[in-house]
């Protein structure tokens, strides 16, 4: 049962995963420092800019809260509907918006009552929470390769570069 994977999950533990106690450079860190054509640029053989990664991240995020809100999952007709088209002048709303989802998301994890009540189905708010925290690793893994290639890595604040 999906509600057993989170069975004696602290709150602290599923917070820290969202931002800062993983495996990787955090979300905020990887997506420091980039500039809007930096974030737009389109490399050889990527089919999305680091832009276009957050906007999906984003567009996700935003139906996770959906579900968590409402328990209802909003309908995504098509796999397109997840990638929106972004301009360098989107990617500071973009970028601070995406963060700001994780800050909230961190904030639900803060509260044990939250973590485990029933969003959807058989799954609960935290599983929520920590399924979503896997896909954006997934895109924030690719931002900094993408940023490697790009000359942009490590970002201000540091990054794992072995």
């Amino acid at each position: 049962m999906p509600e057993e994977i989170l069975t004696g999950a602290s709150p602290s533990a599923v917070e820290r995963l969202i931002e800062e106690w993983s495996a990787f450079t955090p979300a905020s860190r990887t997506l420091d420092g980039l500039t809007p054509e930096q974030a737009v640029t389109k490399l050889e053989g990527w089919p999305y800019s680091i832009a276009e990664q957050v906007a999906h991240m984003l567009f996700w995020q935003r139906q996770n809260f959906t579900v968590i809100e409402t328990g209802v999952e909003p309908e995504v007709p098509t796999a397109a509907d997840g990638w929106p088209a972004v301009t360098k002048d989107d990617w500071p709303r973009l970028k601070d918006e995406f963060l700001a989802g994780l800050e909230r998301s961190r904030e639900m994890a803060r509260n044990p009552g939250e973590l485990n009540r029933a969003a959807i189905r058989n799954l609960t708010v935290g599983l929520r929470l920590v399924w979503f925290t896997s896909h954006d690793a997934y895109h924030l893994g690719q931002i900094a390769f993408m940023r490697r290639l790009l000359g942009a890595w490590p970002p201000p604040g540091g990054g794992d570069t072995w």
